[in-house]
């Protein structure tokens, strides 16, 4: 699965995008990893729109309601 955070505009967001696995586990590691210190219970991931820009069928993902990244798709669910 593709992932890019959200940073100041799309062409500086897709020169930092990243493949992770498709699983929420590794979506919570990327997130870690990108942000230091932070809780994740309230992590969650929504469909969002289709991007014709990149191809991707775009989901959300977000923390306490604010944006961090974007992804082409969603993540397997946790076990």
């Amino acid at each position: 699965m593709k992932i890019r955070a959200q940073r100041g505009g799309y062409d500086e967001s897709m020169a930092a995008v990243q493949e992770i696995e498709p699983t929420w586990e590794a979506l919570e590691a990327w997130v870690q990893a990108n942000y230091p210190g932070i809780e994740i219970e309230q992590l969650f991931v929504a469909d969002y729109i289709y991007d014709a820009r990149n191809g991707w069928k775009t989901c959300l993902v977000a923390l306490d309601n604010h944006a961090i990244a974007f992804t082409d798709g969603r993540p397997q669910p946790p076990v």
